[in-house]
């Protein structure tokens, strides 16, 4: 079973994936740029998900 960080980083990187196929229908420049700083903060998001999940990780090695 996935845990929530893994599936929290999967939504983000929808999320991204998302954001990128509406920019590139996007005919506004300055819609299109929005968009894909959205994706920006989305897959930024989602390292920070990554980082604390292996962060995590980490402690629980340190445990056992």
């Amino acid at each position: 079973m996935l845990n929530n960080d893994t599936q929290e980083i999967r939504e983000c990187c929808q999320q991204a994936t998302h954001c990128v196929q509406q920019a590139e229908a996007q005919n506004d420049p300055k819609v299109k740029q929005q968009l894909l700083q959205l994706t920006r903060l989305w897959l930024l998001l989602a390292r920070g998900y990554e980082v604390n999940k292996s962060s995590d990780d980490l402690g629980a090695d340190r445990k056992e």
